[in-house]
């Protein structure tokens, strides 16, 4: 009877380009480092893994810019961890602290595609 081994990886676009975020749902390194998925899907063929499923959907991430730092240098690092996602700004909401009291800021949404694979191959 035939046997077989299993592998999910979790693809997400950074920095311009798909990087391997996580493999069976453990984190391969951070996203800064991670593995051009390209070339680890050709070394999964390799090694005789073959894929099985593709999944995509989109994740979502909240930035919040709120007063105490110079505007233009919260707004610029929010920015820049929009585009290390590949993300996209798809919402931006104002809000304020307290009904009296002064305070509040922006809650800014941008969302990521993303892609679950599955892979086999015959277990030796």
């Amino acid at each position: 009877m035939q046997k077989w081994e299993y592998q999910t990886i979790l693809v997400v676009k950074a920095y311009g380009e798909e990087r391997v975020l996580r493999v069976n749902d453990e984190p391969v390194a951070d996203i800064k480092q991670a593995q051009n998925a390209f070339k680890y899907i050709n070394d999964l063929g390799e090694q005789g893994w073959e894929l099985v499923s593709e999944y995509r959907d989109s994740a979502g991430y909240q930035f919040v810019w709120e007063p105490g730092t110079p505007e233009v240098k919260k707004m610029d690092r929010i920015a820049d961890d929009i585009k290390t996602i590949g993300g996209r700004i798809e919402s931006i909401t104002s809000f304020s602290w307290g009904a009296t009291g002064p305070g509040g800021g922006l809650l800014i949404y941008a969302c990521t595609p993303r892609s679950t694979l599955r892979f086999k191959r015959q277990k030796l």
